[in-house]
Parts: structure tokens; sequence; C-alpha cells
């Protein structure tokens, strides 16, 4: 019921109503409680569930029976929390990189709050901040990076193995060598090349650091199972347009022992041309379903020979791609050396008209483009 009540304040002159409610039913025990203003049968309700609530508790009963949708939320939210922070506390630093912590740091898992995570990571990073060497040498650009432990945490993890083929295929790897649009490479592959040059995802090399055979590793399915591995690059045929330059080649690998396989072509180091720019030089591993036999030793000394199409190998024998590993190598001295040892002369790209040093770089670049390379060989 609303009561009415006249109000005169002198300095104006007149008269305000103004209304307010009364609750015949409030107790003034409801009105201590947080200033809330309950009935009499709110406070017997609530009442009745604390009763069930210590019933419960004295008969081993789950008190989540009793609660509200609000109080089981914030109930199970706590619980997570602190699964959460014993989680959390249990694991090392991040700035060690250690494996442990980066395989269990996994944000994205359900049923965890990501705001105890990026509060962890927060005070992580300032107790980095707070040595004071560290952050000297990250200011001044001198600070060393575990670059073995990134290679076993990324580049040979599933997401490294992603980022490989999607080089590939900016490469135009994909297209040239395997003529496909896109690359499904589970196995990684590790090529490394004497005084640890590494192959990797299109780094560069020189000719001269690629000398040698290399030395490759990779992890098999089993031990039985057998794979092909080899060497090719879709640039610099001089024999026929388009078609790759089969560089080494071995068959009937068992397992990952590569020096157990019978090797049909003999490695035969980068040969860039002068004047053709950057060459792309790719390792596949194949896998094989049975063993490959009846082909016949390529010679080492033929170049013209060693015209190669990887795409028409794969669909003859039914080979799954499983490995891939690429460089780039542009000529240098020893490119020539090559070509003396195979017996033929050495090919040397250059323009049929001299370009006029008085053009600007536009005019220049248009000059590039009207005027074809021709190809001369080398006088020794």
């Amino acid at each position: 019921m609303a009561s009415i009540t006249a109000v005169m304040r002198p300095t104006l002159g007149f008269a305000r109503l103004s209304s307010t409610r009364c609750f015949s039913t409030c107790s003034p025990l409801a009105k201590k409680e947080k200033g809330a203003f309950l009935t009499d049968e709110a406070l017997a309700v609530r009442e009745a569930r604390k009763k069930k609530r210590e019933e419960a508790a004295s008969r081993k009963i789950d008190p989540v029976f009793f609660m509200t949708v609000k109080d089981r939320r914030e109930l199970r939210r706590k619980e997570k929390d602190e699964a959460l922070k014993k989680e959390l506390e249990s694991l090392p630093p991040l700035y060690q990189y250690s494996e442990e912590f980066i395989k269990s740091y996994t944000p994205t898992r359900p049923g965890i709050s990501r705001g105890l995570l990026r509060k962890k990571d927060l005070a992580l990073w300032q107790k980095k901040k707070a040595d004071r060497e560290m952050e000297r040498a990250h200011r001044r650009r001198y600070l060393d990076v575990p670059l073995s432990l990134i290679h076993s945490n990324y580049v040979m993890e599933p997401d490294g193995m992603d980022d490989l083929a999607r080089c590939a295929v900016h490469f135009n790897l994909a297209k040239d060598v395997f003529r496909k649009e896109g690359l499904l490479l589970p196995t990684p592959l590790k090529v490394r090349h004497p005084d640890r040059f590494y192959v990797h995802r299109g780094n560069v090399l020189v000719p001269a650091e690629a000398q040698k055979q290399p030395t490759v590793s990779y992890k098999p399915a089993s031990d039985e199972t057998l794979y092909t591995l080899l060497m090719t690059t879709p640039d610099g045929n001089i024999y026929s347009y388009r078609q790759e330059v089969l560089h080494w080649m071995t068959v009937n690998i068992p397992g990952n022992k590569v020096d157990s396989g019978e090797e049909i072509c003999p490695y035969m180091p980068p040969i860039p041309c002068e004047g053709t720019g950057y060459h792309r030089y790719a390792f596949v591993l194949l896998k094989q379903e049975a063993p490959i036999e009846g082909m016949a030793p390529l010679p080492s000394r033929n170049l013209e020979r060693r015209t190669w199409s990887t795409a028409d190998f794969i669909a003859q024998y039914q080979l799954g791609i499983r490995g891939l590993a690429f460089y780039q190598a542009k000529w240098d001295e020893t490119v020539g050396e090559v070509f003396n040892e195979l017996g033929c002369g050495e090919p040397v790209y250059k323009l049929e008209e001299p370009i006029d040093i008085h053009l600007n770089p536009v005019q220049r670049e248009a000059v590039h483009k009207r005027h074809a390379y021709t190809r001369h060989e080398r006088k020794v």
C-alpha cells in the first residue's frame, strides 16, 4: 500500500508530493542482511536450504545437489582454477625453453581459464625483464637463442611440416616437381652437408658448400619399410626444356639406413649456370610399397642421361611422398670444375646486346625483358 506525504520546501514556496513504498510484511531481520528487502517466506526458504546442506554434509551427501545453478558454476570455476594453479606451479619457468613445458603449455585446452594462463605468462615475462643481463642482451641483439631446441620442438613437429609444405607451394616445387597444388609431408627430413651446412626450406647455399654428398636422417615408420631418396632440380636442364636434372638417387633403403640402399645415380654437386640466377635443389623422400627392381644404374659422367621426371617416377612405382628439404644455389667458380669433370663445356648465358650504362633502372629492366639471353660456352 502506498502512502502520500506532503513535503514543504520554504525556499521554493510550493509543496511537492513524493511517494514511498511501505512493506508491511518486511521483518527487521531481513533489513540487516546486506541491506536487501526479503519477505518472511524468502527467509524461510533460505533457512530450509541451509538446514538441507548441513544435513547433507553430516550424511556425506554431495552438497552440490542442493545448490543453485549460479553457485554450481562458481564452484566448478574455482575448482578448475585451483587445478590449473597447481599444474602451472609444478611446471618449470618459460624462459628455460624446456620441452616438457612447451608440450604442456596449451592455452586452447577446454576447461582451462585463459586469464590465469595470461597472468602466468605475464609474470614470467616480468621475471625475465627483471634479469638485467638478459634484458641488455635482448636490447643489444646478441641474445643467444637455442636453435637446436627450436628445431626439435617446431621444425620437426606437425606445425613445422605444414609450414614446409606451404614453402614448397610458394617456391613452386609442388607444381614443377610433383605436379600438385599442395603437399602433405608427415616425415621430417634432416639434410646436412659437411662443415655443418644444413638444408632447410629454401635457404641459400653456395655450390662450393655442397660439393660432397650430404648425410640424410629421418624417422622411419618401421625398420622394414623401404624408402627412396633422391635429389633433383627443376631448373637449368641444358638438354631438355622444363625437364628436371637428377643429381642423386638411392632406392630400396631399409628404414633410415641410407648407406644400405641401392644407389642408382651417384651424387653430383649443384651446377647452376652463370647468368641464370638461383636454382632450386630438392631432396625428396618417397615410401615404397614393394622393392624396386630392374632399374639400371645411371652413368656418373653423362649429364644428358640425368634428365628426369619425379612425377612420372612416382606414378610408375606407386610411391608416396613422405619428406622434403630444399635449398637455392647460384653460380660460383666450382660450377666450371664440375662441368670439366663431366666432359662438357660450361654454358654461360649473357645478353645479346649490351645495356647502355646511361639507362635508368626502369629502362634497364625493360631491356632485360626485351632481349633474350644467349647461351655461350666458356673458353678454358
